[in-house]
């Protein structure tokens, strides 16, 4: 009896390498992997804008300082004065973003209720910047300004609260809301100490109705120019250093 074999002959396809497997995936299911990469950067970048960049605006401002290199009032009138102040910002951040124009209540420390309001410009927040305010002011609070003015005269020191809300843009990140708070102290006048008058006059003076003239001397250690009673028809010429 003779024993048939059947032989069968198999094709073996070999394994692909697996660079190549994952790149037949990839080129199969690529809109899936594309939603996960859009979801885990959403995941990332969302946070960033929407918590951690407001976050750190505000601390890099809360952490910057305002000096008041000069100031100066001129033209008083009863309910209005012009000012021109210019401001010196420190920053020690390695960011330099921009603070849009706002509108800065003033105080006097201890104060509930400002005395004015100055117009801020944009400023660039780089170490050192200075923002120059130049207008004309309404006194809103005459008490708070008389309160001012009698510091200025009486104190070594006055101190001022710098109150107001504006916004923030660093880069192409968009714009964000701060709160700009800041103290800055002021040299006052220190009751005029040094205060002397020289050259004094009396006698007619001629052509004039007065009697008596003399140089007044008011030494003054602040950064502020101030326009006092230079219209007054007694009281000729006023020297503040």
């Amino acid at each position: 009896m003779t024993g048939k074999h059947n032989i069968e002959t198999i094709d073996t396809v070999p394994k692909g390498s697996l660079g190549s497997r994952i790149g037949a995936f990839c080129r199969r299911f690529w809109w899936l992997l594309a939603i996960i990469l859009v979801i885990v950067v959403l995941v990332i970048v969302l946070p960033v804008i929407f918590v951690a960049y407001p976050k750190l605006a505000q601390e890099d401002v809360s952490a910057s300082t305002l000096t008041i290199a000069d100031m100066q009032t001129t033209n008083p009138r009863p309910d209005a004065l012009h000012v021109k102040v210019t401001q010196v910002i420190g920053s020690k951040s390695k960011y330099h973003p921009t603070l849009d124009p706002f509108d800065a209540k003033v105080y006097l420390e201890g104060q509930q209720e400002s005395f004015m309001t100055l117009h801020t410009p944009q400023v660039k927040a780089d170490d050192g910047v200075k923002a120059i305010i130049d207008q004309d002011v309404k006194i809103e609070n005459a008490e708070g300004f008389a309160a001012f003015s009698k510091a200025i005269m009486l104190s070594k020191e006055v101190k001022l609260n710098i109150i107001g809300t504006t916004k923030l843009k660093l880069g192409g990140l968009q714009k964000t809301d701060v709160d700009y708070d800041k103290t800055t102290t002021l040299k006052g006048m220190n009751h005029l100490e040094g205060f002397n008058v020289t050259d004094i006059k009396i006698g007619n003076i001629p052509d004039t109705e007065y009697n008596m003239k003399g140089n007044a001397f008011i030494p003054n250690p602040s950064v502020l120019t101030l326009d006092m009673v230079s219209r007054h028809p007694v009281i000729q010429y006023v020297y503040l250093y």
